[in-house]
């Protein structure tokens, strides 16, 4: 049986500072995963043969690709950071003068993993080990 999970994480922290009359800094950091796994069992598939124009029932209809056990993995990451600056200043009752500067930035980051065996002992246990033939 095919067996494929997917989980999704992120983490988000944020700040305000004030250092200074009139400038405020905002930080913000967000880290976020996807992480997959997947387990594929293949096998024979048999039953009979309507199409030759006989009722004959075959073993395996499948090639000897189909008879594998595969596992794979992957993972997709990313981490965004932001830092903004507003500076006001007022001068009098009449001008106001404000200044933003800030800037995003984004890492991404993924990767991917597979391994096949092939030579199933077992159709209902499939894992490496009960295996016979090459595996990559």
């Amino acid at each position: 049986m095919d067996k494929h999970i997917s989980n999704f994480q992120r983490v988000q922290i944020g700040a305000t500072l004030r250092p200074v009359k009139g400038l405020t800094v905002d930080v913000d950091y967000t880290y976020s995963t996807t992480n997959s796994r997947s387990h594929e069992v293949g096998g024979t598939t048999s039953g009979v043969d309507f199409w030759s124009g006989q009722l004959d029932y075959k073993e395996n209809f499948q090639t000897a690709t189909y008879n594998t056990v595969r596992m794979g993995s992957s993972y997709n990451t990313m981490h965004t950071g932001r830092l903004f600056a507003t500076y006001v200043y007022n001068l009098g009752n009449d001008h106001h003068f404000k200044a933003i500067a800030g800037m995003d930035v984004d890492l991404y980051q993924r990767g991917y993993h597979s391994s096949e065996r092939k030579g199933l002992l077992d159709q209902n246990q499939g894992s490496y080990p009960l295996r016979l033939a090459t595996s990559w």
